[in-house]
């Protein structure tokens, strides 16, 4: 995944969804055409330890982290993160994001 730093967690999930659907129907993201992604961060950005909460909090798939490691091009501890996607939750989580909003009677 790349460029998630600006997104919240729901954004990068949405953007998984959209782009590796090919521009088919939402609900295409039953049809995935991968199953693991990849992302970084710094060990000073809260994106990553974030969207991590997130995936798991959603139980959206299984994740692995790798130990802090220093970029020797840079200097900048970078953490990863291989998230194995279950497609079944992806499409309850897209279904629930996406249900037309019902309202309130009162």
């Amino acid at each position: 995944l790349q460029n998630i730093s600006n997104l919240t967690p729901e954004q990068a999930v949405e953007r998984l969804c959209r782009h590796f659907t090919y521009g088919r129907s939402p609900l295409a993201v039953a049809h995935l055409t991968l199953s693991h992604a990849v992302y970084t961060a710094t060990a000073r950005a809260k994106y990553g330890r974030a969207f991590a909460a997130y995936i798991t909090q959603h139980k959206l798939g299984d994740l692995v982290c790798s130990t802090l490691a220093t970029n020797p091009n840079s200097g900048n501890k970078l953490q990863g993160w291989i998230w194995t996607l279950d497609r079944e939750a992806l499409v309850k989580w897209w279904e629930a994001q996406h249900a037309p909003k019902r309202k309130a009677k009162g």
